[in-house]
């Protein structure tokens, strides 16, 4: 610690709890303020002498435009300062660890879920080249990723840097010189293309477990990189798929020109090969297209879509907790606003694979659903919606069985699943296995899904009893989930939403320690989401926390009354 910051210690207002980090620009350390959320504070030296005025400048532009990236999948900068010899920067915390657990080879991803991370690392760079911002050191350290809660952040976009190449003047090479194009080693200012690279070869490292180019000396990485091609994907990972090959080589390409144009577009070439990645077996062809809805293919609906005079609003709350007993989280959650969708998914298998599995069912549904419901609009008829959430899910089936069956590491993974779209007045509720979902209306609490379980048929063939069955050896063994099979069958009801209506999504995490009476009583003891949501994983957590706990909550206001209407089984 070049200042001698100590734990405990008040530094540009922000109490300092914990160290995060240690590099060669500063520290980070887990810092709270007064009355705001716990940040990470990042702390450095200002130089002295001659280079002071110039690193001062440097910081405050780059912290400026930081600031101006508001993005869900870039790190938020919640301020920045200079007192004395001392700059900070205040961040978002963020969970989870950098994506750089995932490039050694006992830890790789599967294809489909390294796309997934790809597409959304290049929206949020595609994001920043549109406010003229550039990255210029992309590298698995700098993207913060917790699978569990979905979430993917990029972070660190070159204030230390911009501070130190004004201090040093122009011509200085800035960045990680194995994520660096030939350009940039050269000496040249970063453009998008540069980006591009770096995201070449972040994808290269996480398919193969090793660099483009692996060099002994920083002048042989600099011919390599200058003049050697990198090595074809499908020499070293004889599963790739031949698109993603492709694509990785000509983010990797010697001159920029034969790079992709843009962010924008490797955004939609990386989709379009997730479509296209082969599916399990000989005969089951590829991955389905969503399909387009009338409104899509037509410019109209076939018919009117009925809606409140005023909108429903859908407000949403997630939150993910590994609870007492278990070190690893193999739950996962996913909410997009915007179309108002929710994803949870409980994985199983072992060691991360069951991790790995849930994080691919929500990312998948997340990422293709969401697009269609975008796409679609609420033109689109509940048929389409049911349609497109069968398509999205049998696609995240197929990508999970597939890694599954050709990565020993993930053999037997799977992971239930539970997926709400809300419509104005309705909610179309899918799920395999025994997740979760309750609504609380009026003060009380239905569960309005029917989990697929064996203790469930047991019960429903009057075998066993209620009370038998909450002391069962039987309550984890599902008849359904996604992925440990080439086909699944995803349960789709329709449900009636009412102003004022909660629904709570949840892992067995929870409901294996609440019973109903227990979920309704947290509920009801509490106002907001946020704290209801966090009672409900207290609460569980005191019961035992005997697994994985997750919950996703979704409240209904605005609209009117309309008269309540029972439920049916879409059929398939």
């Amino acid at each position: 610690m070049q200042e001698g910051w100590r734990l405990g210690q008040t530094v540009a207002g922000f109490r300092l709890q914990r160290l995060l980090g240690r590099g060669a620009s500063g520290e980070v350390y887990l810092a709270e303020g007064a009355g705001g959320p716990p940040v990470a504070l990042k702390l450095s030296t200002v130089p002295t002498g001659d280079a002071a005025a110039g690193w001062k400048e440097g910081f405050v532009a780059a912290a400026r435009n930081a600031q101006r990236l508001v993005h869900p999948d870039i790190v938020a900068v919640h301020g920045a300062g200079i007192e004395g010899r001392l700059a900070w920067l205040a961040m978002e915390l963020v969970p989870g660890d950098d994506l750089s657990r995932y490039t050694s080879h006992n830890r790789l991803l599967p294809e489909a879920l390294v796309l997934a991370l790809a597409s959304r690392m290049a929206a949020a760079v595609a994001h920043a080249h549109r406010h003229g911002v550039m990255h210029r050191d992309l590298k698995p350290a700098n993207v913060l990723v917790h699978l569990p809660g979905n979430v993917v952040k990029l972070a660190d976009f070159g204030i230390a840097r911009a501070a130190d190449a004004a201090q040093t003047g122009t011509g200085v090479v800035m960045g990680t010189p194995a994520y660096m194009a030939p350009e940039q080693l050269a000496g040249n200012p970063p453009t998008p293309a540069t980006d591009l690279y770096a995201l070449g070869v972040i994808l290269f490292q996480l398919l193969s477990g090793r660099l483009p180019h692996e060099a002994s000396s920083m002048g042989e990485l600099l011919r390599d990189v200058a003049s050697t091609p990198a090595p074809d994907l499908r020499t070293l990972v004889p599963g790739v798929s031949a698109a993603t090959a492709e694509l990785v080589a000509r983010l990797l390409a010697k001159q920029p020109s034969q790079r992709p144009a843009s962010c924008e577009l490797l955004v939609a070439e990386l989709q379009a090969v997730m479509v296209q990645l082969p599916g399990p077996e000989p005969g089951h062809g590829g991955a389905q297209q969503a399909p387009r809805s009338d409104a899509q293919s037509q410019g109209t609906s076939l018919r009117a879509t009925p809606t409140f005079p005023v909108p429903m609003t859908i407000e949403l709350f997630a939150a993910v907790d590994p609870g007492r007993a278990r070190s690893n989280n193999e739950d996962s959650v996913a909410t997009d606003d915007g179309v108002a969708l929710a994803v949870l998914a409980d994985g199983m298998g072992g060691y991360n694979a069951g991790e790995v599995a849930s994080s691919m069912a929500t990312s998948f549904i997340r990422t293709e659903l969401g697009r269609w419901l975008r796409e679609a609009s609420k033109q689109a008829s509940d048929a389409e919606v049911r349609r497109a959430m069968d398509i999205c899910v049998d696609n995240a089936n197929r990508a999970i069985f597939n890694a599954s069956t050709s990565n020993p590491q993930y053999a037997g993974m799977g992971t239930t699943l539970v997926v709400a779209v809300f419509r104005d007045d309705r909610v179309l509720l899918g799920h395999v296995g025994d997740s979760r979902c309750y609504r609380l209306r009026a003060g009380k609490l239905q569960q309005v899904t029917r989990d697929h379980s064996l203790l469930q048929e047991q019960l429903d063939a009057g075998l066993i009893t209620p009370e038998q069955a909450a002391f069962s050896s039987n309550k984890n063994l599902v008849t359904r989930a996604v992925g440990v099979e080439d086909s699944v069958l995803l349960e789709t009801h329709q449900h009636d939403v009412l102003p004022g209506d909660v629904f709570l999504l949840c892992s067995d995490g929870l409901s294996d320690m609440l019973d109903d009476a227990g979920i309704a009583q947290v509920l009801l003891a509490h106002d907001s989401l946020e704290t209801r949501g966090k009672a409900l994983i207290d609460a569980a957590n005191d019961a035992g926390g005997k697994d994985n706990i997750s919950v996703i909550l979704a409240r209904a206001s605005g609209g009117a009354s309309a008269p309540a209407r029972s439920w049916w089984p879409f059929r398939r």
